[in-house]
Order: structure tokens, then sequence, then C-alpha cells
């Protein structure tokens, strides 16, 4: 459950990107990988491994008797869009039990705190995965990950053994080699899995028959012997452990082996360690999808316009099964790949838009503008929700080691049944049905202990926060875990998913108990919404091609040089930042058109962020509206998704003006909003 993209994650769905298609031809991936008849696996038939045994015991490794050296490194990340000071570094800590293994890289970040005299007991930031990571957007996290404890205390993320920069497995391609077949063809899901199967559980033999990788070291408890390790060489005595979705399994495995370093634990989107993902995502799913729908029946706009979701949402899936939806998805700058949207991406993608409060209350939109013919807003959750989200290689390590093992025979039925949509989301490309059975006979990943799946006990202070949308940890999950620790404070929100840390409520509510932990905490805010949110807005919404604009103001000299100028805006969504201002404008959470007022000349990187691809080259200069001044330049730049519009003032007050949208739209943007916004600017 990687926390890549607050915005939307796929969690433990591990879905293949469209973006890395295969450079195998259709033609050339129907000779290898046809079959005389492709079909759902047999649970009967399904390879079994051998249970837990008592030979090896959980308990986690003692802390070498030498802290380890820490090396300083580059951050891989933009240290200067945040407010404080960044050190990033490694440690590299060697084999545990066999010396031709390669020792492994844990790189960290440590986000200093503000005040000169800080709390000794850092935060220390546990990512979801397995096999996510945080470090490369660690600037991007800032906001909700580091601001609510940096105060006070400095604030530690790492990314974890197998992933990201810590030495991250070899990638398992072959888990990539039918992404045409799974994306951009008519075919089910369902019809390719058996194929899938037999291609993970080959990178599965590849790795095992690595003599420098050891499988059996990809586990929580060597992550939380990581953890420990990284603490030590640190010259951390006691921290605070911050864990997010399979975080929150990694911190109960470091509370169980390590628990005398240990001041506090937050756990958001709780993922106990007795608990099996394998069977259990369709009901929590279908759960988290129901509460939404009734909040749209709940509610006098929606519910005329949508009766009956749970009906639409089954028709939706049953057309686009018979006919995919076209979708355009940018790759890089100048190419896309053809994505054919199906009923199965449709699942996936609702489940995916269930993580946060605001893509949630995009479902009931979504079935109204598609049923009424409107398939833009359909388009952008496919555009936004096929991306890498983490290691394959990591993840299934983890779970072949701690939850396959422990998989019951009822668990194996409900992750092999697909006769209801919510079921279908078990299928391939996810890992978290009957395939990571199949796959993991293929995985040497050592003997599980039977206490790998006991609850872990712990009398410390915890808070446990739970979404009541959440799709993939239940809120039942995390009321049972803070019923039986003795020092648990619950705040369970109903309009909360999987991000269930999300928003000031959550954030002010964290920072107080880090501060004091003992002291009750004040958690009113979280009970305030009875329910999820939907968007009242009539059927058909009409993109927004002008706006109502207000009077504001723009510091074009940041810092102590403060220089306000007047200027009128579009009455849109705004953030502020150090050198610039952002107005979006927000007919949903994916909605990528944007208005931008930064400072000084044009900086090209900083505009690209705001591109759905990865974008280089410079912009074009192009001839100016008449009626600007000379002290004006404009500027335009295109990609195969989003385009730029540039306007730079070059006097005295420099500063630059950009509208971001999609070329179809961007002509009227610029003329009804950001030609306005311009001309609004005194000299």
């Amino acid at each position: 459950m990687p926390v890549c993209r607050r915005g939307l994650a796929l969690g433990l769905v591990l879905a293949s990107v469209a973006a890395a298609c295969s450079s195998i031809s259709p033609d050339e991936l129907a000779d290898r990988y046809s079959a005389p008849d492709i079909s759902r696996i047999d649970p009967d038939a399904v390879t079994r491994l051998p249970p837990p045994t008592d030979s090896s015991t959980p308990g986690g490794a003692d802390p070498l008797s030498i802290p380890l050296d820490v090396e300083k490194a580059i951050c891989t990340f933009d240290t200067d869009a945040v407010p404080v000071g960044v050190e990033c570094g490694t440690i590299t800590v060697p084999p545990r039990h066999d010396p031709a293994v390669d020792p492994v890289s844990i790189a960290f970040a440590i986000f200093r705190a503000k005040t000169a005299a800080p709390e000794p007991d850092p935060v220390v930031y546990l990512h979801g995965g397995p096999g996510g990571s945080v470090l490369a957007n660690a600037d991007r996290l800032y906001l909700s990950v580091v601001d609510p404890f940096i105060a006070d205390r400095d604030v530690i993320l790492f990314d974890q053994r197998g992933a990201g920069e810590s030495s991250a497995l070899p990638i398992c391609h072959e888990a990539y080699l039918l992404d045409d077949e799974f994306f951009a063809s008519a075919t089910a899901h369902v019809d390719i899995a058996a194929d899938y199967t037999d291609l993970v559980a080959g990178c599965g033999e590849r790795l095992s028959n690595d003599n420098g990788i050891d499988l059996g070291s990809y586990n929580s408890e060597s992550h939380a012997d990581d953890v420990v390790e990284l603490m030590y060489a640190l010259g951390v005595d006691r921290y605070n452990l911050y864990g997010n979705s399979y975080g929150t399994r990694l911190a109960q495995t470091i509370m169980r082996d390590h628990p005398e370093g240990i001041r506090a634990v937050i756990l958001s989107g709780v993922y106990p360690i007795e608990e099996n993902l394998i069977g259990s995502v369709p009901e929590t799913y279908e759960a988290a999808l129901d509460h939404v729908f009734q909040a749209c029946v709940d509610s006098p706009i929606c519910g005329e316009a949508l009766p009956d979701p749970w009906a639409a949402f089954e028709q939706v899936v049953a057309i686009l099964d018979a006919q995919p939806m076209p979708v355009e998805i940018p790759v890089s700058q100048d190419s896309t790949y053809d994505m054919q949207f199906n009923g199965d991406d449709l699942i996936n993608g609702f489940h995916s838009l269930l993580y946060t409060a605001a893509t949630a209350a995009m479902i009931p939109d979504t079935l109204i503008d598609y049923l009424d013919g409107d398939v833009s807003r359909l388009e952008r959750i496919a555009r936004d929700g096929v991306f890498d989200i983490g290691e394959v290689a990591a993840y299934v390590a983890v779970q072949c080691r701690e939850e396959v093992p422990f998989t019951t025979p009822a668990q194996l039925d409900e992750a092999a049944a697909s006769t209801s949509p919510y079921e279908r989301i078990n299928l391939a490309p996810g890992l978290i049905g009957v395939d990571l059975i199949e796959i993991c006979a293929s995985w040497d990943t050592g003997p599980s202990a039977p206490a790998e799946n006991d609850p872990v006990s712990w009398g410390a202070p915890t808070l446990v926060m739970s979404g009541g949308i959440d799709p993939i940890t239940p809120p039942w999950w995390a009321d049972a875990l803070a019923a039986r620790l003795p020092a648990a404070t619950l705040v369970a929100s109903a309009d909360l998913g999987h991000d269930s840390d999300e928003g000031l409520c959550a954030s002010g509510i964290m920072t107080e108990f880090i501060d004091d932990p003992g002291r009750p905490l004040a958690t009113g805010c979280a009970s305030i919404a009875t329910g999820p949110l939907v968007d009242d807005r009539p059927v058909g919404l009409v993109p927004e091609l002008t706006a109502e604009t207000f009077s504001g103001s723009f510091d074009v000299k940041p810092g102590p040089g403060t220089q306000l100028i007047d200027v009128e805006l579009p009455d849109w969504w705004g953030e502020a930042y150090v050198d610039e201002d952002v107005w979006w404008r927000s007919l949903d959470q994916l909605d990528p058109t944007a208005l931008v007022l930064r400072a000084g000349p044009i900086d090209r990187d900083e505009l690209f962020w705001y591109l759905d691809v990865e974008a280089s080259g410079d912009l074009k200069a192009s001839a100016l509206p008449s009626g600007l001044g000379s002290e004006w330049s404009r500027f335009v730049f295109s990609t195969a998704g989003l385009d730029l519009v540039v306007y730079e003032r070059s006097d005295d007050n420099s500063m630059n003006v950009t509208m971001i949208g999609y070329d179809d739209e961007l002509p009227l943007l610029e003329r009804n909003i950001l030609l306005p916004v311009v001309r609004s600017i005194s000299p």
C-alpha cells in the first residue's frame, strides 16, 4: 500500500504499468503465450506452500555491536521545496546469515526540526507497500508526513530494503510482459491470469537462483531489524513510529521484536499482523463502496441523478466489458499508449479512488456523467490510475512469507471467486488472490514462524486511525486492534478512506499525540462527519472554460523584499508557496487544469512539474496578443498530455503567469482566464 502518490494509489493491488508497455508486438505476445484454453486457476489445483514450522521463530536480530557507518548522500528529491534543513545518507547492512549474499544499503533522509533545541525522540515514518518507497517524492509528502511533527522533532524517512533507493531487488520484468494484453486489448483479466502467474513465478525462480540475493531476508522482521540498525547508526536511543498501511504491520513487528526504543506509535490504515489480505479485499471493497453509494442516495441532488448507484455500477461494468473505452495515456512528451479501458479497469479504478476522501467523492459523478454520455471524468481516472506503484519482487517476497502460509481454505475460496464486480478486484495483475499462492511456490522466501500470524502485545501509547471507506484495510481491523491494546486511542473518521491520516483534523490529532502521548486527546473533529462526502453537482458537468474573478495580490519579491502587486484571480481553489501561487480549476480531484503565478524569470523545470509526463526542451516563443506592453513575452510548450502557455514579465517586477491544461481546452482557457489575469497586472 505505497504512498508514492497520496492522491491516488492502488495499494496492494499491484497494477502493471501501461506506460512501461512492452517492446514485444501483440503478434509476438500471442505466439509466445497462446494456449488452447486459458482459464481461471482451479483452487483445488493450487500448489500450497508447506505450513509454518517451529524451526524459525521471530524475535528479530540484536543490533550489531558497533554502529554501522553513515555515508552522506545527495538527496534524490527537491530539498529546496521544503522549509527545513534536510540531510540524506545511507547505511550498509551486512548479510545476517550467508556471507556470500550481497549487503543491503538503506537510504534515508532526516528532516531537521525547526527549533534550535529539538526533542531527542524523532518520528520515524514507515511507508506502505511492501515494495513502496518515499524518498524519491519526499518533498511532495512534506505537508502530510513531516509537517505535523517538525516544529519540535526531527522526522526520518527511509526506503525499506528491496525498493526505492534502498538496494532495490532486480526488477521483475516478467510482470510487465503482458501489459499489452491487460491494458491495450479487450481481453478480460480473468483470461490472462494463468499466463501472468507463470511469468511472475518465473521471476521468483530467477531471483531464488541468484546467489547474491537472499529472498528470505526481505520481510517484516528484516525491515524491523533495519530500523533498529538505522537508529543505532544515527545515535538515536528513543523514537516514535508513524506507520501507514503496510507500515503499520512493520510497526507492529518492531513493537514485537524491538520494543525497547519506542516512545509512542501512530498506526494509520491498520494492517494487523494476524489478518490476511488474501480473500479479504472484496468484502472490504464492497463495504467501502456501499458507504459512498448510500451517501449519494441520501443526498438530494446526487440521489435524484443516481437513484440506484449499485445497479449503475454493475451496468457500467457490463458496458465496458462488452465494449472497452479507448483512452490515450500519455507515456512520454511526444507519445501516448492506446489503452482499452474495460470493466476490470473500472473496478480497479474505483478501488483506487476510495483511498482518499476527495477522490472517493468522484465515484457517483463518474457514473452519472458516463451514463449521460460524458466520459471525460472516466478518462481522467484512466490516465491517473495506471502507473507503477511499487516493486513487485519486494511485495511478493513479503507476502509469500507472511500471508500465503497462513491462508485458510475459506480465504482461498473467497480469493478465487470472481462472480461479482467486487470479487474481480482479486484478479491479476493484482497480487492478492489465488494467483499469489500459485506464484509463491516458486519463491524461496524461507520458513515462516507461527508467531508471524499472532496478534502483537503492546502496552505503550498508541494512536490507531481508520477510515470508514477504506477499501483494503477495513475499519473493523483497527477497531479490533485498538480494543486489545490497553493504551490505544482509536480515531475513526467516517468520511476518510485508506489515507485516514489526511487532512487538518488528523494532522492536529497526530501532533497533539506525539507532543504528549500520555494525555487524553481531543478527537472531536474526527466525529463531525457521519459518512463520506459526495459532490452535489448537476448531471453532465460541463468543463469550466471561464471563471468568476476576485481582486487579489501576489508577492513578486518573496523574502525580505516583499512587494505585493494587485491582480484579478479566478475563483478557483488556491495554494500559496514561497515563490508561487497555484489556482486549481478542480472539476474533481484529478482535474490537472491550473493557473500558476511565479516570482522572477521562468523556471522551466518548476513549470514542467505540473505536466503528466517527464518533459525536456525549451519553451517556444510566440507572438503576443494585441494590447500587451513590451514588458511581456509569450511562450508555449506542448506534450502528448498537458500543454503550457506562459506569459513572462521582464521588468523590475519580473514574474510569469502560466496556464496548464489539455490542448482542446487551452485556447479558451487562455482567452477567458489567463489573459484577463495578465492584463490586470499593472506595469
